[in-house]
């Protein structure tokens, strides 16, 4: 239940989004929302950047021998941020594609 007070605040945003509060709630909603940004972008000058950070984290994580997560994952969201430059040179890009891809690649993060 809602309180009145909380459902003023609500009225700020034009749209919510459920998430499951397993510790990661935070990070899956924020990628999630940068995705259905970038998306809708023609270029691809935002993805090439982001690859380009990630791939300095990824060469600095091995520099300092960090033996983590961070590879595997991060080689997960280069793939799936490759796979939204694709769908930029189709005319089915949509914001439905991100949803399924995004569902999937949950599964394998």
């Amino acid at each position: 239940m809602v309180s009145s007070n909380e459902a003023n605040h609500l009225d700020a945003y034009s749209e919510i989004r459920l998430v499951i509060g397993d510790g990661e709630c935070f990070y899956r909603s924020f990628i999630f929302s940068y995705l259905e940004q970038v998306i809708d972008r023609q270029d691809t000058d935002e993805e090439h950047r982001l690859l380009h950070v990630v791939e300095r984290m990824s060469v600095q994580h091995a520099n300092l021998g960090w033996n983590s997560e961070f590879s595997r994952t991060s080689r997960a969201f280069e793939e799936l941020i490759e796979k939204v430059m694709r769908w930029k040179g189709t005319e089915s890009t949509s914001r439905f594609l991100i949803l399924m891809v995004f569902c999937n690649s949950i599964k394998v993060l």
